[in-house]
Order: structure tokens, then C-alpha cells, then sequence
């Protein structure tokens, strides 16, 4: 007797969340995700909310980063720390699903130079709009970085040598 067929998910409500809720979409974010950030030097992923936590956990784990996790400011929530996570991480990246009026960027960067005073954010991915043509940028050996946002200080290496 053959196994009984998986459910066929229904989303009802799927507005801003739909390249996350959705198990095939999530899995193809993760991927660009990390494909944009595996020639980054950083140690830990930081996020807030609902939606970076569905990219950033299964980015962590599949890069092999530690985790910073910051809470929105008043929200009722089992535990009493606004920063959880990697408290000696040197260099960070901010994953967000969507940037909008980087708010939540400032506010994650904030609250995380109060947690690890020494670490350095490298930049936001705004895993939403990963340009996929931009992969498709490779010349003479050479791999550029994906371009990471960053309104505090530019991160200028435009690119690194194969092997590096």
C-alpha cells in the first residue's frame, strides 16, 4: 500500500512572509542567501523578529555561524534579555527579510553594540530582493562580494581572489 500523501498547504494569509512561508521559497532564499555571504569574513548572523528568525537560524546552521538574536522592544515575551546569542563574535551580519526605512537595521545594531561591545556589523542582507544576476558576475578568477548595505560605513572590497 503506497504512503499516504503529504497535506497540500493552504495560505491564506501570506502577504510579506511568501518567500518565507512557503517550505520550496525558504529553501531557495537560504540558498541565495548564503551563496551572497559565504565570501564574507564574519562570525554570527544577527536577526529580530519572526521573519529574520525563519532565514537566519537555517542560514546559521548551514554556514556554520553562531547566532545573535535581538527582541523587539516591548513585546511580552518569556525572557527578560532584549539580546540573546554569540556575546564574543568579532564581525556580524544583519539578515532581514525585507528593509524598508532600516529602522529594524539601527535598532538590531543598537541593541547589539550594547550586548558585544566589541563586534563590528559588516552589513544587512536584505534577503527579499538577493539579486540573482549579480552571481552571474564573475571575471578572470576573480569572485565579487555580494554588495551588503551598510548606512554606518561602506564595505569597500569589491572583490576577493579565488581561494582567498
Amino acid at each position: 500500500m503506497p504512503a499516504p500523501e503529504s497535506p497540500k498547504p493552504r495560505f491564506k494569509h501570506c502577504d510579506y512572509l511568501r518567500n518565507f512561508i512557503v517550505p520550496n521559497r525558504l529553501q531557495e532564499r537560504i540558498k541565495l542567501a548564503h551563496r551572497a555571504l559565504k565570501y564574507h569574513d564574519f562570525e554570527a548572523i544577527a536577526f529580530r523578529g519572526m521573519s529574520g528568525a525563519l532565514v537566519s537560524i537555517p542560514l546559521a546552521l548551514e554556514m556554520n555561524k553562531t547566532l545573535i538574536m535581538v527582541r523587539k522592544p516591548n513585546t511580552d515575551t518569556h525572557s527578560s534579555y532584549p539580546v540573546e546569542g554569540d556575546t564574543k563574535a568579532k564581525r556580524y551580519v544583519i539578515v532581514d527579510d525585507f528593509v524598508a526605512s532600516r529602522a529594524t537595521a539601527k535598532a538590531v545594531k543598537e541593541s547589539v553594540s550594547k550586548f558585544a561591545p566589541d563586534s563590528e556589523c559588516i552589513g544587512v542582507l536584505e534577503v527579499s530582493h538577493i539579486e540573482t544576476h549579480f552571481f552571474e558576475k564573475y571575471k578572470y578568477g576573480r569572485k565579487n562580494l555580494y554588495p551588503l548595505w551598510n548606512s554606518w560605513k561602506p564595505y569597500n572590497k569589491p572583490y576577493i581572489e579565488e581561494g582567498e
